[in-house]
């Protein structure tokens, strides 16, 4: 058996003349719980369709199970797609959208209707077989969809900003179940989303997309913890980006310098192709930084407070830097810095707590 169930070898889509992907390439492993994130227009849906069928490409090859996709059409593919939007018969009682896919292969009604029970009750829907989409709660729509794509038995489930339209409560709670499907399948789930907090909640792998090619691929903690890039460290909205040149390069240490001061960094080893004069980014995360009270942090930078916001448990600290670019800082809730609007404080942080992107070139990995 294959370890790749899907590859996208050199693929390209262009739309009147726009280039939507762009000679991508991307190996999606058996089993695996794969998110697609990035920003609108970069081509995740695109990619998802690309795969069901629904789209082809203009040039470049992809393979599902070994077998060239060149000629096989969507209805032969069986990779079902979730939609956002759930794109439920409203006219339909459950049992009769759940069935459908079934009912257009001309099987059996009596099979077709044993396998709807089983599915139902995979997703927790048995009591509702009944009813009719609109007497259903917005999870509910969802299982439904679900339920759906699942009864042709897939090898893939292609999900499409599937909880884009749940409040934030049910969206938690969706995600999890999600996972949990997964796990009991065993069959490879590709997400597309906006958050990349879903991916980190439960994907096995992340892709972060932009302008048609993957920025980095792999452990979406790691790329959380330590993007290659600038583009996924402003993504990933958890870290401040200060821009600056190379200074100077040891054995595991890179210092940079801008108008703000100078900066080190500690890295594992030097990057492929940096040298001094070089452009580069330091990210520090919000929750690394701290107040430098005697100013004995490696990395320090003058701000003034500007305010602050509450997110969850999460309080952040909103600072402006000399140079009139936003900086933040992170604490639990109920940690009081008793910080006034602004007041002037010296920010610090470790050369160790802080990481290097040099754009020099994005993971596809």
């Amino acid at each position: 058996m294959q370890y790749n169930i899907i590859i996208f070898d050199g693929v390209s889509r262009v739309f009147a003349d726009k280039v939507i992907l762009n000679n991508f390439s991307l190996e999606v492993r058996r089993g695996e719980y794969l998110f697609i994130i990035g920003p609108s227009g970069c081509g995740k849906t695109v990619f998802l369709r690309l795969i069901a069928g629904l789209d082809h490409p203009n040039s470049g090859s992809i393979y599902i199970d070994g077998k060239d996709m060149k000629h096989i059409v969507a209805y032969e593919r069986n990779t079902p797609m979730v939609f956002q939007n759930y794109a439920l018969f409203p006219h339909m009682s459950v049992a009769e959208n759940v069935q459908y896919a079934l009912k257009v292969r001309n099987v059996d009604k009596r099979a077709r209707e044993k396998k709807t029970r089983e599915i139902l009750k995979l997703v927790g829907l048995a009591e509702m077989a009944s009813k009719r989409p609109m007497q259903l709660s917005g999870g509910q729509k969802q299982r439904v969809a679900l339920a759906r794509a699942l009864m042709t038995e897939p090898k893939i489930l292609l999900l499409d900003e599937p909880l884009g339209a749940l409040d934030e409560n049910l969206h938690s709670r969706m995600i999890l179940e999600l996972k949990a499907l997964h796990k009991r399948l065993g069959i490879t789930f590709i997400q597309v989303t906006h958050s990349q907090s879903d991916a980190l909640a439960v994907g096995d792998r992340m892709a972060v997309m932009n302008l048609g090619r993957i920025e980095q691929l792999g452990n979406p903690m790691e790329i959380f913890m330590r993007p290659r890039t600038s583009f996924v460290a402003s993504f990933m909205r958890n870290c401040n980006i200060l821009e600056g040149e190379v200074y100077s390069l040891e054995s595991r240490r890179v210092t940079l310098t801008n108008p703000l001061g100078m900066f080190q960094v500690e890295v594992e080893r030097i990057p492929v192709g940096l040298i001094k004069g070089k452009k580069v980014f330091l990210t520090v995360r919000y929750d690394q930084v701290r107040l430098d009270l005697k100013g004995t942090f490696e990395n320090r930078v003058v701000a003034i407070t500007r305010g602050q916001e509450i997110a969850g448990s999460i309080m952040s600290y909103i600072f402006e830097l000399t140079n009139g670019e936003e900086f933040r800082y992170e604490l639990p809730l109920g940690f009081d810095l008793k910080l006034s609007v602004d007041q002037k404080v010296l920010l610090g942080w470790k050369s160790t707590d802080c990481h290097l992107c040099t754009d020099i070139e994005a993971s596809h990995g």
